[in-house]
């Protein structure tokens, strides 16, 4: 997320999108998050049971060009 950082006006991101400094939240790297996982993984849990699991952040998926997408990549904290 370095690359995200405004200095003097202006961030590495918007020099190479040109699309203006990176507005999004910044999550750091290591933080425990809540997060749904996919589908079929919440179909199989039980009718009340909480559909968020508990995860950990440890990046940013970027599509090519590295352009992104709102999308991150996460561990189950069970995992660990």
């Amino acid at each position: 997320m370095h690359n995200t950082t405004v200095t003097e006006g202006d961030s590495p991101w918007n020099r190479r999108h040109g699309e203006g400094n990176f507005a999004k939240q910044w999550i750091p790297f290591g933080c425990t998050v809540d997060f749904m996982p996919k589908a079929e993984v919440v179909a199989a849990k039980p009718k009340f049971e909480p559909r968020a699991n508990v995860g950990i952040l440890v990046g940013y998926y970027l599509q090519a060009g590295g352009r992104w997408k709102g999308e991150y990549l996460i561990f189950d904290r069970e995992r660990f």
